[in-house]
């Protein structure tokens, strides 16, 4: 699939996504079990994974040093994120980009 992060197209990229929901446990004094309630809250993560020469990879890391929260875009929607981690393989010019969903 292609997608949009910034100003940067990323195509032919993998797009795994992660929905992370906040919950809370309450355990009372005397009685039996607990009660998980989920609040609602949820954050997305992302992971993108593609091949990109060296010089396209550049771009995505400067992208990531000059811009912040960029607008992530694809098949799932659009959103704020924030960066979490780049990884880059040289010799297979495969990358992987981690995206946190930036909450205001």
């Amino acid at each position: 699939m292609d997608a949009q992060l910034g100003p940067l197209t990323l195509s032919n990229v993998d797009v795994d996504m992660r929905i992370d929901y906040r919950l809370t446990r309450r355990i009372e004094q005397g009685s039996r079990g607990d009660d998980m309630l989920v609040e609602g809250r949820k954050s997305y993560e992302f992971t993108l994974k593609g091949k990109a020469s060296l010089d396209k990879f550049v771009e995505i890391r400067k992208l990531v040093e000059t811009v912040e929260g960029p607008v992530f875009k694809s098949v799932y929607g659009e959103c704020k994120v924030v960066i979490k981690s780049l990884l880059y393989h040289s010799s297979s010019k495969e990358y992987q980009i981690e995206l946190v969903e930036d909450i205001a």
